[in-house]
């Protein structure tokens, strides 16, 4: 049976304010964390964290991609709702996932008021009761906690960016998902899968994609309209958003090392909207530049 949670898509708009001389917006999704395995690289974590912080701005939005914490794979919780298992032992698992939870929300907290929201990944802990009411996500509890939105496993998030005036200069219009696997083994596999989502979600100029652990971005230029007969050049771009899972380590167990999987190139991906004034014949306009940076 589906839970309350299973396949929900949803849909954000956001204003972002820039100074009427212009600005950048900064895009920045992070995920695959599994924060609670042992072969989470907490030093990787620590210096996202760390460049994080330092870079934050008033116009810093940042996007949770899914998989934050390890436990529980979405097999391992259904042998678990197969095992019968007492609901003294479902109690205690609660308490060990909430710790979980709450170090993890501790590490990011100073994000709070800046995320766009928390889309729900495929590793996640589903509570029985305990802490919070039955079938709540652990992806749930820290958007709660964070005062930001869950976003199901899909969203579509409008970023309108606008001066002080109210006037709006743009829109960037991003399509995410926790995602699924590339498909293939060659290098520009898992951006097939990303791009595919542009066949679903015409409209978007920013595709970002979690889950197999895959960094990176691909640039492919599209015609768009721009209001009666003027058509103009988009840029939109195809996002793996990276992972912080170490494999392949001596003497330490991992599902990764086990299934012969490539290791994971650590870190995230992050982008930049520069918008710069621009007047010509008295008329002001503003041009969008975008940098990918990972």
């Amino acid at each position: 049976m589906a839970k309350p949670w299973d396949g929900i898509f949803s849909a954000k708009e956001v204003d972002v304010v820039i100074p009427a001389a212009g600005g950048t917006v900064y895009i920045e999704p992070f995920g695959d964390v599994h924060h609670d395995n042992k072969s989470c690289c907490k030093e990787t974590w620590g210096e996202f964290l760390e460049d994080a912080y330092n870079r934050m701005g008033p116009t810093t939005l940042f996007l949770g991609m899914g998989d934050y914490i390890d436990m529980a794979s979405s097999s391992e919780r259904k042998g678990l709702a197969a095992a019968g298992l007492h609901d003294t032992t479902m109690d205690n698992l609660d308490i060990i996932a909430n710790q979980n939870i709450n170090a993890f929300i501790e590490d990011i907290s100073f994000m709070q008021g800046k995320l766009l929201g928390f889309i729900q990944g495929n590793h996640d802990w589903v509570f029985e009761g305990g802490p919070y009411e039955a079938d709540k996500t652990g992806s749930q509890v820290m958007a709660e906690d964070l005062g930001t939105e869950w976003l199901g496993v899909s969203s579509r998030i409008t970023v309108n960016v606008k001066l002080r005036s109210g006037k709006l200069v743009d829109k960037i219009k991003i399509y995410a998902n926790h995602g699924k696997g590339g498909g293939g083994s060659t290098v520009g596999a898992p951006f097939n899968t990303v791009q595919k989502m542009s066949m679903t979600f015409g409209d978007g100029e920013l595709f970002l994609m979690g889950h197999d652990h895959s960094l990176g971005g691909l640039p492919s230029t599209v015609l768009s309209s721009r209001g009666d007969d003027d058509v103009g050049a988009l840029r939109c771009y195809y996002g793996r958003t990276g992972s912080f899972l170490r494999a392949y380590e001596p003497n330490v167990q991992s599902y990764v090392t086990a299934g012969g999987y490539k290791p994971a190139t650590l870190g995230v991906i992050r982008y930049e909207y520069k918008f710069t004034k621009r007047v010509i014949d008295g008329a002001i306009s503003y041009k969008k530049k975008v940098n990918q940076i990972s």
